[in-house]
């Protein structure tokens, strides 16, 4: 995916920090204090140590800078890669099956899941992305919009991977925040369908109907107080022309 597409707009400068920070994880983890592996540490069980680590680590950061949830990310991240494949699962089945919704998630949970859609993406895992936020979905990665960071990140048609969480969602929570998602891809109005199901069926067709001649819009950001910078794709090929003429 080319990132040139959000090469300017105020919501870029929060989504191009996320990409940075996680992009040099391998840089980053040379220059921190080095964690020690988790399976190593103490007579706690795998899950506790995990966390207490990632809580003690944490603290450390400057939670008022705005790299600060991919920062968070990027911890939890290495500890991750640093533990047993088979404790990971455990982690993630045990957070997919967590009954709470995603907004009741604690602050480590909450990451947790990120760190989850993270790995997904970077294994090009579809079934394991569907599986995972079709339970649990995280409204951000890092401090990016899930709907503009499976864009950038995933190839390919990242959007129908939204559509086929929602529509094998058992969980209200989950389906609630995959079409809230859903709600950011283009300019069609949930009010004019009959319910949601036709809604995201709508999107699908819309999305494979003119997924060759869209891209992101540099100036998307979900919770902008213009209603135009909301919608994620903006249909042609030029669109600082289409920002121009507003």
């Amino acid at each position: 995916m080319n990132m040139l597409a959000l090469k300017s707009g105020p919501y870029f400068s929060v989504f191009l920090l996320t990409v940075v920070s996680l992009s040099c994880m391998d840089k980053s983890q040379q220059t921190r204090t080095e964690i020690p592996p988790v399976q190593d540490q103490g007579a706690a069980s795998p899950s506790l140590r995990l966390e207490e680590m990632w809580t003690a680590e944490a603290s450390k950061l400057n939670n008022q800078t705005q790299s600060f949830p991919a920062e968070q990310l990027d911890l939890l991240l290495t500890l991750l890669d640093r533990s047993p494949e088979d404790q990971v699962i455990k982690e993630m089945e045990e957070l997919r099956a967590k009954p709470a919704a995603e907004s009741e998630l604690s602050e480590y949970e909450r990451v947790l899941l990120e760190a989850f859609v993270f790995r997904a993406v970077r294994q090009s895992n579809r079934q394991m992305l569907i599986y995972l936020i079709s339970a649990k979905c995280p409204r951000f990665v890092g401090s990016t919009s899930l709907e503009l960071y499976l864009t950038m990140f995933y190839s390919p048609d990242p959007l129908l991977i939204l559509i086929e969480s929602y529509r094998k969602s058992e969980n209200e929570d989950a389906r609630k925040t995959l079409l809230q998602t859903l709600n950011h891809v283009c300019s069609l109005s949930r009010k004019t369908f009959s319910d949601d199901n036709d809604y995201v069926s709508a999107i699908e067709d819309w999305y494979l109907k003119n997924k060759d001649h869209i891209k992101p819009d540099p100036y998307y950001e979900p919770n902008s107080l213009s209603s135009s910078r909301r919608i994620l794709f903006v249909e042609g090929t030029d669109i600082q022309n289409l920002k121009n003429n507003e």
